[in-house]
């Protein structure tokens, strides 16, 4: 029986289709476009340099600031994952950053424009956009902030692929031509054998695809910081990624959800949005009793994990919102591999949970 979860899998069309964002310069990773960027201004970094992130991020936002030595103050986000923008308002006034990140949290669509407001026109505003898709509408946004990043892995199979994108025009270095082997390698390797398990059922292929995939995330987690352009064959796979598909499903699977789901103690955190999402954000009360109860009817489902907390130890009672998200949300599958009678299955599952 294949399990109904949010791994990747290989899909090549016979056409090539555009790419997502021409503009863009493309990186191995995320974390390595933000770390050109970073690089790519006034070095080294005056002292007192602030930037304000979101209480729950990922290392991937974390690491290159920590490592480009800036000073991170957290600011408290809302239980569904919104900036609390009156924690945010008294930061920035005391603090006086030069740059905050808006993470459009699990592919939804966040507040930018009340965020440019309160921070003002000095504060440059970095958008994460890595859970969620860069179509043109995410692309030309002249309300949006000064820098877009993205990772295309999120949604599609691709080994690698981290875009930036800056409003005002120009690209930071790419500081090494292509992208180092042993990770590409082995993600590439996780995507064949996530493809078979697919294909086959054969779990064996699924833990190796799991296996493959930590090795991987390791070595990017333990490397220096250097900014590796995105590999060849992530380039060739995205030529031939069929794009309208991927959105379409997503949007198709989500909407599934947001109808279909009843349960009162499983509350829905997607704003009712139009952009495709990583998964599905529900808050449970009970998290690890709701994953008990859909591992058993074969379902497995994003949870972001330890690696994106970053609040310093006996201080969660200063950020009750990012605290309470970071314990309560679940991100039930989406993906393009999945069939409408998959998200039907996960949908009655959740209806059954007994709460």
């Amino acid at each position: 029986m294949n399990l109904i979860d949010h791994h990747r899998i290989i899909q090549i069309t016979g056409r090539s289709g555009p790419k997502p964002l021409p503009e863009g310069a493309w990186f191995r990773s995320g974390r390595e476009a933000l770390v050109a960027l970073l690089r790519s201004w006034k070095r080294p970094v005056p002292e007192g340099r602030i930037v304000l992130l979101p209480a729950f991020c990922p290392e991937g936002l974390y690491a290159p600031f920590r490592s480009e030595g800036w000073d991170i103050v957290f600011y408290d986000l809302t239980v569904e994952g919104n900036p609390d923008f009156s924690h945010l308002q008294r930061l920035a006034l005391r603090t006086q950053p030069q740059v905050a990140v808006l993470i459009h949290l699990f592919g939804v669509r966040r507040d930018i424009v009340t965020f440019r407001k309160v921070l003002g026109d000095s504060v440059f505003i970095i958008e994460d956009f890595a859970q969620t898709w860069p179509a043109e509408h995410l692309a030309h946004n002249p309300q949006g902030g000064d820098a877009r990043l993205f990772s295309l892995p999120k949604l599609a199979g691709l080994p690698d692929g981290g875009g930036l994108e800056l409003v005002a025009g120009g690209r930071p270095t790419v500081e090494k031509p292509g992208s180092a082997w042993g990770y590409t390698g082995l993600r590439f390797g996780a995507l064949i054998a996530a493809t078979l398990a697919r294909k086959t059922g054969v779990k064996f292929f699924r833990w190796l695809s799991i296996a493959l995939n930590g090795r991987a995330y390791r070595i990017l987690r333990s490397g220096p910081g250097t900014a590796r352009r995105m590999s060849g064959v992530s380039r060739f796979l995205l030529r031939r990624l069929d794009q309208k598909r991927l959105i379409d499903r997503h949007l198709k699977q989500a909407e599934i959800y947001r109808t279909g789901i009843k349960n009162q103690t499983v509350t829905a955190m997607d704003n009712g949005g139009d952009w495709p999402m990583i998964g599905f954000p529900v808050l449970v009360d009970n998290r690890p009793h709701f994953l008990e109860w859909l591992a058993v009817k074969g379902v497995v489902p994003l949870v972001f994990s330890a690696a994106w907390s970053f609040i310093p130890e006996g201080e969660d009672h200063l950020f009750p919102g990012a605290t309470a998200l970071s314990g309560r949300h679940v991100l039930l599958p989406v993906c393009v591999k999945l069939t409408d009678d998959d998200i039907w299955e996960v949908v009655r599952a959740v209806n059954d949970y007994p709460g």
